[in-house]
């Protein structure tokens, strides 16, 4: 293209403003490059920015069009994108518009979108080739009660909970991620916590489900709003948070509408998006997830790097799951920090266990999740380095009645443990016997962890290791 012509182009598009350019706050190009890497279009706009702003680098008018540009190519030549590379590249002279181009043909090689897909993608198949390492299906369950006041005014709903399940098949650690009305959140911990899986040989984390509230003749969901957010997802492939309420859709609309809407649902969905395959499997959660996830969503992000990782709509790799939990965690999303920091806690060492810890108070911070702040009690009291041990702190986190947690077992523990730690054996034993009872009453296998933890405090001896062997 010629220079002038290239001007003439840029002149135009200077209709953005300049809130991006203006914000003080901004990443450093050394966390946003592990981003950019892997894919992420927001970070390689960011790094386009801080070279512009002089962020922790400098000023580098050639650097900051160059990123800019490769965003704007990496969005599929969005207009957003390409205005705020003319913001900046407007100014250039022609010399330097060719020393533009120069830089971004060597950065298009590693980090066009056509490249990094190819490696961080996740290889899409179907739920049947995936069976064997899709969540276990319950052999009980309980109905959550309707909150008696909302039945009586009418109040239709639900709530999104997740939650682990032991090599027991009990429940644990049950987290409600979302939820209609606040009336819907007890009700839904109460009920989950009763449910039963079949035994297996492995702790399997990351369970979804959405439990309904409904009253007959009335609906919760309605298809055309469904319909409506797929078509905004569609429309626009920079837009991470429709592309991730698209997957969000999927999940609600294949547990609250009826066989006969779903039906109407996924023929629809099916034309829009020029599939074959059913919609409401886990491989087209994955690409929603990766579209989000590739505009920079930390939350989708995490997800695709959890699916991965277990190998959930899609072939396990564990490389590229790494790298986009990695990209999570660098944007401070807490869930992956505490992921980081529960994944350093395995090696066991002094250093490693010093820099969970950090991660692991850190993801404590938000009073929204509760289990960050259980793993660290947990570890604060059970550490084999004496000078990590910090038992007092540990109990002035916990809370015994979280609004958004449940696993009353796990809490009873944990805090046995750390009273253990401060040398207080008989709350501790009081403590885990009232684990071992609360577990019996909701129906549990009891496991020998639960027993042997006992058998200690009544012997005064510490526990150490993980909660979950």
């Amino acid at each position: 293209m010629e220079v002038n012509m290239r001007r003439a182009i840029l002149t135009l598009l200077l209709f953005i403003s300049n809130q991006l350019f203006a914000s003080d706050n901004y990443t450093p190009n050394e966390v946003l490059l592990q981003r950019a890497a892997i894919g992420d279009t927001k970070a390689q706009l960011l790094i386009g920015v801080n070279y512009y702003k002089g962020n922790g680098v400098e000023k580098d008018p050639i650097e900051a069009s160059a990123w800019l540009y490769l965003a704007f190519l990496n969005s599929d030549k969005n207009e957003d994108y390409q205005a705020i590379f003319a913001q900046q590249a407007s100014s250039l002279t022609d010399e330097q518009l060719n020393q533009v181009e120069a830089r971004l043909k060597k950065l298009v090689k590693t980090y066009s979108k056509r490249n990094t897909s190819k490696i961080f993608s996740p290889v899409l198949i179907s739920d049947i080739d995936c069976k064997d390492r899709l969540p276990p299906k319950p052999k009980k369950r309980q109905a959550p009660k309707y909150p008696m006041p909302a039945l009586k005014q009418g109040v239709i709903g639900s709530t999104q909970l997740e939650f682990s399940v032991s090599k027991y098949g009990n429940v644990r650690d049950i987290e409600v991620v979302k939820y209609t009305d606040k009336a819907f959140v007890k009700p839904s911990l109460i009920a989950l916590e009763r449910w039963q899986y079949i035994s297996n040989e492995e702790h399997y984390t990351d369970v979804s489900v959405h439990l309904n509230y409904n009253i007959q003749g009335k609906s919760s969901i309605n298809p055309k709003a469904f319909k409506k957010q797929l078509e905004k997802a569609l429309s626009d492939n920079t837009d991470a948070r429709a592309q991730y309420l698209a997957k969000d859709w999927l999940n609600i609309v294949q547990s609250h509408l009826s066989n006969e809407q779903r039906k109407d649902v996924a023929k629809w969905y099916k034309q829009e998006r020029e599939i074959k395959h059913s919609p409401f499997q886990w491989q087209e959660q994955n690409f929603w997830l990766m579209k989000a996830a590739q505009n920079g969503l930390a939350q989708a992000q995490f997800e695709l790097g959890i699916n991965m990782q277990r190998g959930r709509g899609c072939k396990v790799d564990k490389t590229a799951a790494e790298q986009w939990l990695q990209a999570a965690a660098n944007q401070n999303y807490l869930p992956a920090k505490a992921l980081a920091g529960l994944n350093l806690l395995k090696k066991g060492d002094f250093e490693s266990q010093k820099a969970a810890i950090e991660l692991l108070k850190s993801a404590s911070e938000s009073k929204s999740i509760y289990r960050p702040r259980l793993e660290l009690a947990w570890v604060l009291s059970t550490t084999e380095h004496q000078l990590l041990r910090d038992p007092e702190f540990a109990l002035d986190i916990l809370d015994d009645n979280p609004r958004l947690y449940r696993d009353t077992v796990r809490i009873l523990e944990t805090q046995a443990a750390a009273y253990a730690a401060e040398g207080d054996f008989d709350e501790a034993e009081d403590l885990q016997e009232e684990a071992i009872e609360e577990a019996e009453e909701l129906g549990w296998q009891i496991n020998p962890e639960m027993a042997a933890r006992l058998a200690k405090y009544k012997n005064k001896q510490l526990i150490t290791g993980d909660y979950y062997l």
